[in-house]
């Protein structure tokens, strides 16, 4: 289990306990296979991922993207683009 991540027991929306595995994720990407999987609500219908990030993550993520679109506002577009490809394809 990664440490940044919270495992889910219950239902985010009506926190029922009555929940299944439905499928693993199918993605292109390893590690998000491994990570996550989807779960059903017996109770509601929801469908959720069996992981949510911690608080603590979800926070520095937001701030990293407010700064990122502030600095970004100030940049013409063609640079946008190269900052874009420099932070997310790392």
């Amino acid at each position: 289990m990664n440490k940044n991540l919270v495992y889910n027991k219950h239902c985010p929306i009506c926190n029922s306990m009555e929940v299944i595995d439905k499928k693993k994720i199918k993605s292109k990407h390893s590690e998000i296979n491994l990570l996550f999987h989807l779960k059903y609500c017996k109770k509601c219908g929801h469908k959720f991922l069996s992981s949510f990030p911690k608080k603590s993550i979800l926070i520095v993520f937001t701030r990293a993207t407010q700064n990122l679109y502030l600095v970004m506002k100030k940049m013409k577009n063609y640079k946008k683009k190269i900052l874009l490809i420099k932070v997310f394809l790392k």
